[in-house]
């Protein structure tokens, strides 16, 4: 494997390997070596994460994978990828909408395979949105936050609504300071991917706190909005809390931070 691999990319230095694997904790721990190799650079196609029927049926069981085995994989330099998705959720339906902003919160890319095109009218937000923020999505820097620390240091406000969010919550550390991104998804409260509903409702008046550590402040927020053109609105900080502006499927927050003393 490593031999072709380097003997392929070496004649083709435009090729990308792609691999079919699995990139669980345990397949991690059985096959060390291997697992290493096979996730060194090239593009990771996460085929075992597919059945959001029946084995990864919630958006709560699927993005843990996702974000999980993607952080996993991506140690060694490898981007990872889940498909052929696209005849697993209705096209052009909210199910697929979500389910693929579900992927870019998490990391991980949505490979539609051949057939995608037919398609591209329900990809073309999620894709630009891909596409505009990649560093935020898919730098190997931004790690994902220990789930002790995010209901410590991440405050959401919904007014109500029922989000999810606490799967999407990373962290860059960078000269003096760190980046802080919190994706969320409007689900509305739905526990299922595959499921009827006609419409998503907008949120409004959402509110957001990220907890600062002791060494270090907040000194400007943004919000990663998805669209045809995706835009990056810079937010008000007032006391320590944003108010994001009115989003469909989903928003990605980003809080940069600086350490009081200066660069290190």
């Amino acid at each position: 494997h490593d031999a072709w691999l380097y003997g392929v990319t070496n004649r083709h230095p435009k090729f990308v390997a792609t691999w079919n694997m699995n990139a669980s904790e345990g397949i991690f721990k059985r096959n060390p070596v291997y697992m290493d190799t096979l996730t060194k650079d090239g593009l990771g196609l996460f085929e075992y994460l597919l059945d959001i029927v029946h084995k990864y049926p919630t958006y709560e069981k699927w993005a843990q994978n996702l974000t999980l085995d993607t952080q996993r994989a991506r140690k060694n330099g490898c981007q990872s990828a889940v498909g052929h998705m696209s005849n697993k959720v209705n096209a052009g339906s909210v199910g697929e909408r979500l389910a693929k902003m579900a992927c870019v919160l998490s990391g991980c890319k949505w490979w539609g395979g051949p057939m995608e095109y037919r398609y591209w009218g329900a990809s073309r937000r999620s894709s630009a949105y891909a596409l505009r923020f990649s560093e935020y999505f898919y730098s190997p820097e931004f790690r994902l936050i220990p789930e002790e620390r995010r209901d410590a240091e991440v405050k959401v406000d919904a007014l109500g609504r029922k989000l999810f969010w606490r799967q999407f919550v990373f962290e860059r550390n960078r000269r003096g300071g760190r980046d802080v991104t919190v994706g969320i998804l409007n689900t509305d409260g739905a526990e299922y991917i595959v499921r009827k509903q006609a419409k998503l409702v907008p949120v409004e008046g959402l509110a957001l706190e990220v907890r600062p550590r002791e060494d270090e402040r907040l000194v400007s927020a943004h919000a990663l909005l998805p669209g045809d053109e995706p835009l990056a609105v810079p937010l008000k900080v007032e006391n320590g809390r944003v108010t994001v502006p009115c989003f469909e499927e989903a928003v990605t927050v980003v809080c940069s931070f600086e350490s009081k003393g200066g660069a290190r």
